[in-house]
């Protein structure tokens, strides 16, 4: 049989591990919150055109996608949106 489990306080490998997991998914929320990526249908249009941010600071890029369906679109955009951070 075995004793208590050490808290994380005695265990500093442990504690090192969540530290660095809690710190890996704020930096995932700060990536989806921060994602400005927007599809929007022009007038008389049925193609879809995206903005998404470039890879300078306060760049705006806005390109059609020639896709008609919003969701691929979105998809499209925030792939390019990627890619150009990336870069």
């Amino acid at each position: 049989m075995r004793g208590p489990t050490p808290s994380l306080g005695q265990r500093p490998f442990a504690r090192q591990r969540v530290v660095k997991l809690g710190f890996m998914i704020a930096q995932k929320l700060v990536s989806m919150l921060l994602n400005e990526a927007t599809v929007r249908l022009p007038p008389r249009s049925s193609r879809w055109v995206g903005v998404f941010r470039g890879a300078e600071p306060g760049q705006q890029i806005a390109r059609s996608t020639g896709l008609t369906d919003k969701t691929q679109a979105l998809a499209l955009i925030r792939r390019w949106e990627a890619d150009s951070i990336r870069k």
